[in-house]
């Protein structure tokens, strides 16, 4: 089992981002999303940068910001995620994700929008 965030650090993860799992697709594309209890609120660290990622297709995409997340959630590109107000897209898109690991196994996500 990984060691969580040392709660030291969680001063560098000031944001918040709420996380909504993607459940499934119904007809026509219309797209269900967890709710209640099965949405997380993420401490995140929110960064503007461009970056070039690769999406889950394996091309090259844009990023304009990213969100480093204390922990792992388990997410994909289909979640919905909310960002807070003060950013000027508060509901991105995510086009890619990486998780990242240690000696302990995973350690943290970043989601690239």
């Amino acid at each position: 089992m990984p060691a969580p965030i040392v709660p030291d650090l969680l001063d560098l993860f000031p944001d918040v981002v709420v996380i909504e799992h993607r459940l499934t697709t119904a007809g026509f594309g219309v797209e269900t999303y967890a709710s209640g209890v099965d949405v997380v609120s993420a401490p995140a660290r929110i960064v503007g940068q461009v970056t070039e990622v690769r999406g889950p297709d394996g091309q090259l995409v844009r990023s304009t910001q990213h969100a480093v997340l204390a922990g792992v959630f388990d997410i994909t590109v289909l979640d919905r995620f909310t960002l807070p107000s003060r950013f000027p897209i508060v509901r991105p898109r995510a086009v890619a994700i990486r998780l990242s690991t240690d000696e302990n196994g995973p350690h943290h996500e970043t989601v690239y929008f």
